[in-house]
């Protein structure tokens, strides 16, 4: 099987080849990393796996993304940039968890669907909050506070996903049910 994330991001200066000014833009930066819950050889469990930011993404003309977790040997042979996929690799590990972050420094970068503690609080996002509301990002689709800026996981078969073809886009990708 494959993990597919589907999503948009938002806009963030580019500043990775030492611009003179960063722009004004709806983040500084964004990134997904993903997290080997079992490491067997760490005494800290959540040893980084692997990492993409925002400038490394393949995005469509509208700024939505297609990324593709695979192992190697797994890798559907259309995860391709020119099919408008970002292929990572998850390495061996089976247990991952995905870390999203959204980095924002306000009020000159706070939109109104950033995800901080004003937009979001711990109370309701939480599932240990006091008012806990999963509708806001506690569901795997892109009807909550951050819309289709929430990443939306995907989990088919690397046949499925080959079948697919080479003319697709996000909206394209199966839910996973």
């Amino acid at each position: 099987k494959v993990l597919i994330l589907t999503g948009k991001l938002p806009t963030f200066p580019d500043t990775r080849n030492g611009a003179a000014a960063m722009t004004t833009a709806q983040c500084r930066y964004w990134s997904i990393t993903s997290y080997d819950v079992d490491w067997p050889f760490a005494e800290i469990k959540g040893m980084e796996n692997t990492s993409v930011m925002d400038d490394e993404l393949v995005l469509d003309k509208d700024r939505h993304f297609i990324i593709v977790y695979s192992r190697k040997e797994d890798r559907p042979v259309n995860a391709t940039k020119e099919n408008g996929v970002t292929w990572v690799d998850w390495g061996q590990t089976t247990s991952q968890s995905l870390s999203l972050r959204w980095i924002s420094v306000g009020p000159e970068w706070n939109m109104p669907i950033a995800p901080n503690e004003i937009n979001l609080p711990w109370s309701k996002t939480a599932w240990s909050g006091t008012q806990y509301d999963m509708n806001l990002i506690g569901t795997n689709n892109h009807n909550g506070f951050l819309g289709d800026y929430l990443p939306v996981a995907h989990y088919l078969t690397k046949e499925e996903f080959q079948k697919l073809g080479n003319q697709f886009g996000w909206k394209d990708i199966p839910v996973w049910k």
